[in-house]
């Protein structure tokens, strides 16, 4: 499952307000690295919450493209996934 932390979101709302000639305006901000509900759960000490028997979420049923973001305004995430933002203590 692709998610941003609210620090990528500022990073690409000010890119995209100080990038002139754009071609839509139109971006999806995401991780570069998508979790799957269990590990999401496993990394915040959540994991009793599926038992082995429980099927997975497919996580790439919900990824974004970030391609235009990157390549359009140079956009790159600095908690590329929710592990590293909880590496870091940015959660």
């Amino acid at each position: 499952m692709s998610m941003i932390h609210h620090a990528d979101i500022c990073q690409a709302l000010y890119l995209a307000s100080i990038t002139e000639n754009v071609s839509t305006g139109i971006y999806n901000v995401s991780d570069c690295f998508p979790s799957s509900v269990r590990e999401l759960l496993n990394i915040v000490g959540v994991s009793s919450a599926f038992s082995k028997n429980s099927p997975e979420i497919n996580p790439f049923g919900m990824i974004l493209s970030t391609n235009a973001i990157e390549n359009e305004l140079g956009f790159e995430a600095q908690y590329p996934s929710f592990k590293v933002a909880n590496i870091k203590k940015a959660l």
